[in-house]
């Protein structure tokens, strides 16, 4: 499974995750990219009722992470990158 957390800019341990899960042998060796989608209307509505800062003047921080999950255990988790969207 590859994930992207929104993290909440004023509760970093608050986050919004968008995942999918990869099969295709050939994203999971890196010889085709894949893609995961952001709902960032989800983001502005949570923002809107004052649930959450996800979003700060036009940013959102995010972090990407993949996941190796074997019988329902988490196996392996590799953080793979972090930013901005603006």
């Amino acid at each position: 499974m590859a994930a992207i957390d929104i993290r909440d800019m004023k509760w970093l341990s608050n986050y919004m995750r968008f995942s999918t899960n990869v099969s295709d042998p050939l994203i999971l060796s890196g010889s085709m990219p894949g893609s995961i989608s952001v709902n960032f209307s989800s983001l502005l509505e949570s923002d809107s009722k004052g649930n959450s800062y996800f979003v700060v003047g036009g940013r959102a921080y995010f972090e990407a992470n993949t996941f190796y999950i074997e019988n329902n255990n988490l196996t392996i988790n590799s953080y793979t990158y972090k930013g901005f969207f603006d």
